[in-house]
């Protein structure tokens, strides 16, 4: 086999072309290898599957900006958003699909969005999506670090039970723009009786859920929960506690106007909060039961 190769001779004049061509190619290649590639903003970068979240400016609007790029498939991202006295507010979105009903998940004392990581995901299932979040009246005692309780201490900002009621607020507002609907209201404890308050009188609450509410606002009087209901509050109503807990959490419910309420009394003693819903419990199936019936049968 023969093998043929080309040579090529360059005149003075040729060779002095190639030579600042080369030179000119070289400079050109080393300029551009030294660019400063182009920032990103971290907040901008997909945390969890197809979810991409930043946080809200931090000043509170009726219908606040959200720059979520939402995928039709599930997803788990944390995210944040501003109170109206700018404490950031940390919460996680399990996403289920766009056109699927939402539920603001709302902790109880010295707890965190983690009471209900195992909770949405079951919700999620049930074709609900879920924005779980940390109030700042809360801790670590069940589990995760509240963040948004960190971020209020720094700043000096109270953290009672009732400081908190803005946080779930601004929750409610920013769901019901995600999803362009009105919202289910969960509470847990506290923010169980918080959910009464807000629920009632908030447009942007279709329904609320409540585990073991309860007059726990010493300072505000015996009886700033039931008055802060109205006559009128006809939003569907499911109350659940520990049986202990059955007798005032009923008084909740005559309170209520609503023409579809449920109060849930456990056969066994049952447990405080929406750690009735954890697996760990164990009678958590005749909650969930109890829980899934009314969801089911919400006015649709």
């Amino acid at each position: 086999m023969r093998t043929y190769y080309k040579q090529f001779y360059f005149s003075a004049t040729h060779s002095s072309s190639f030579s600042f061509l080369v030179t000119f190619c070289l400079l050109t290649f080393v300029l551009n290898s030294c660019q400063l590639p182009e920032k990103t903003n971290p907040e901008t970068q997909n945390k969890t599957a197809g979810l991409k979240q930043t946080a809200s400016k931090p000043n509170y609007t009726d219908s606040i900006e959200t720059e979520i790029d939402m995928p039709d498939y599930p997803g788990r991202a944390p995210l944040s958003f501003f109170a109206p006295d700018s404490v950031e507010i940390h919460a996680v979105l399990f996403h289920q699909g766009n056109s699927l009903p939402v539920m603001v998940l709302c902790h109880q004392a010295q707890s965190s969005k983690e009471e209900y990581e195992a909770i949405a995901s079951r919700l999620n299932l049930l074709g609900f999506n879920c924005l779980a979040i940390d109030q700042r009246s809360g801790g670590t005692a069940l589990g995760g670090n509240n963040q948004t309780a960190e971020n209020a201490l720094k700043r000096n900002m109270p953290t009672d039970y009732i400081n908190a009621e803005q946080d779930i607020i601004t929750a409610i507002d920013y769901a019901a723009n995600l999803y362009k609907r009105p919202v289910i209201l969960v509470g847990s404890s506290y923010s169980a009786s918080l959910a009464l308050k807000i629920g009632c009188q908030n447009t942007k609450v279709t329904a609320i859920a409540c585990f073991s509410p309860g007059e726990y606002f010493e300072n505000q009087g015996n009886h700033f929960i039931k008055n802060s209901m109205g006559n009128a509050c006809k939003k569907p109503l499911f109350i659940t506690s520990s049986k202990t807990e059955a007798p005032e959490a009923a008084t909740f419910i005559t309170a209520s106007a609503a023409n579809y309420k449920t109060q849930f009394i456990p056969k066994q003693e049952g447990i405080h909060g929406a750690r009735a819903l954890w697996v760990s419990t164990p009678n958590n199936e005749e909650y969930w039961q109890a829980f899934e019936t009314f969801l089911k049968d919400l006015p649709k």
